[in-house]
């Protein structure tokens, strides 16, 4: 059984400097939010708001090579090596979201912490 799925794809900047971009997938029915929502707010707190909760997420990150139609936006040639995360979010068993997000290769940190 198929979903119906709405496509976006979106820029991210901190002063002015290209951080991302992010291509998303989500379920068509969890989508009641407006471009101006998604300006102010990220997409997994107007998901959880919209009564779409992450029950679980899902993601890989590996060093690729910039694609073409991303090179102006992150302003850097195409081939350049940045980090793509693909990551599935699930509520339940349903794939609510699946995203390819690609982030700049200088002006983005990826910092973690684990704890036991």
């Amino acid at each position: 059984m198929g979903a119906e799925l709405v496509a976006l794809v979106r820029e991210r900047y901190a002063n002015d400097l290209p951080i991302a971009v992010l291509e998303d997938f989500v379920i068509a029915e969890s989508m009641t939010l407006g471009a101006g929502e998604l300006e102010t707010s990220s997409l997994n707190s107007l998901l959880e708001d919209a009564g779409w909760p992450v029950d679980r997420v899902e993601y890989e990150i590996s060093a690729v090579g910039l694609q073409p139609e991303h090179a102006e936006i992150m302003g850097s040639p195409a081939g350049t090596p940045i980090l793509r995360e693909l990551r599935s979010d699930y509520r339940g068993e349903t794939l609510i979201h699946f995203s390819s997000n690609y982030y700049h290769p200088v002006n983005y940190r990826l910092r973690g912490v684990v704890d036991r």
